[in-house]
């Protein structure tokens, strides 16, 4: 389900500022296994249901050149192409809570591709999945400084974590809009 993986290390600075800036209350999705996560809004970007608006400038800013970056390498035709990288999330997840999420998708019909940056995982637990059908395939390359590319259709999901206290990640889609 991956089409390409990068190496992609966070500084101390910006790795503290996920965790400072989404680890709060007001991002905490409630119900069964809940966890925190917040999501970059701005007047240009779709709206999401039940979330707060936040304009998190900054995670916009720590993700866009090196997407860019990797997609010029895949060879997909940037130079032809207005792209937006502003649909853009972090969550975290903590033991404590059986954070999860269920098995979706990010499909849409301007979406070019979507990815996921494991921030900060446990090494000993894959806790992404692809689901095809009703097999649950585990990609190898979720280690924490990896950032993976699938296609927006993949039905994903993450199972709870068991190994470690906390689970962070940042993802999202490139949405083409010309």
């Amino acid at each position: 389900m991956i089409f390409h993986s990068y190496d992609y290390e966070l500084s101390q600075d910006d790795t503290q500022y996920i965790y400072d800036t989404y680890k709060q209350d007001r991002f905490l999705r409630p119900g069964d296994g809940s966890y925190y996560t917040g999501y970059h809004t701005h007047p240009m970007s779709r709206a999401r249901y039940k979330t707060q608006k936040f304009d998190d400038k900054k995670i916009v800013t720590m993700y866009s050149s090196f997407l860019a970056k990797c997609l010029r390498e895949q060879g997909y035709p940037i130079e032809d192409s207005i792209l937006s990288y502003n649909h853009i999330w972090a969550q975290i997840y903590l033991k404590d809570k059986g954070s999860k999420n269920a098995p979706h998708n990010h499909y849409g019909s301007k979406e070019v591709c979507s990815w996921i940056h494991f921030v900060n995982v446990p090494d000993d637990q894959d806790c992404l999945y692809f689901q095809i059908g009703d097999t649950k395939v585990y990609p190898k390359e979720q280690r924490s400084g990896k950032l993976i590319f699938f296609p927006s259709w993949a039905l994903h999901g993450v199972d709870p974590i068991t190994t470690t206290n906390e689970r962070v990640v940042v993802a999202g889609n490139i949405i083409k809009l010309l």
